[in-house]
């Protein structure tokens, strides 16, 4: 539970306002948040939500599909990620991996991106959220979004005969 608000935190859904208490923002403010993310370098910090201001960076800036493995080396940098001729990945870069798998878990209910599968057994990613930074057309509601705004049947309380 934690991972999901840091992730719905990260992209403005969701804000802490105390300890163990979030206001839920909704998804207006999602194109701001995204141009923010694009606009804005940030340092090395290992929390979930850095990684997924990140991760949102790379696959934005990217456009396409992407494997996880590809996605993860790019996180760490150049200098821990696997030389082309030994295709063995550090501890580090698998541990990175599963983070993107959980983060990629929280993006793809919300509606920003979606896992496919292009080879047998390698995980990818791709951005389906049709709007983008720069982009000239209104951003889509997202599926999570249009949920909000249909209306809810009205429940009644349970009388006595019926909790008996």
């Amino acid at each position: 539970m934690y991972d999901v608000i840091n992730v719905l935190e990260s992209i403005g859904v969701v804000k802490r306002t105390a300890k163990l208490k979030y206001t839920f923002h909704g998804y207006d403010q999602l194109p701001d948040v995204l141009t923010k993310i694009v606009e804005t370098e940030e340092d090395n910090d290992k929390s979930v939500s850095h990684l997924t201001r990140k991760m949102i960076r790379v696959l934005l800036q990217h456009n396409g599909v992407i494997p996880t493995s590809q996605l993860a080396a790019k996180l760490i940098g150049p200098d821990v990620a696997p030389e082309p001729i030994k295709k063995q990945r550090s501890q580090r870069q698998i541990t990175i991996e599963r983070r993107l798998y959980d983060i990629a878990s929280v993006l793809t209910s919300v509606g920003l991106l979606e896992r496919v599968q292009q080879q047998k057994r390698v995980p990818t990613i791709v951005w389906t959220y049709g709007w983008m930074p720069g982009s000239t057309h209104e951003p889509p509601i997202l599926p999570v979004a249009k949920m909000a705004l249909e209306p809810h049947p009205v429940l009644e309380p349970l009388t006595d005969e019926q909790l008996c």
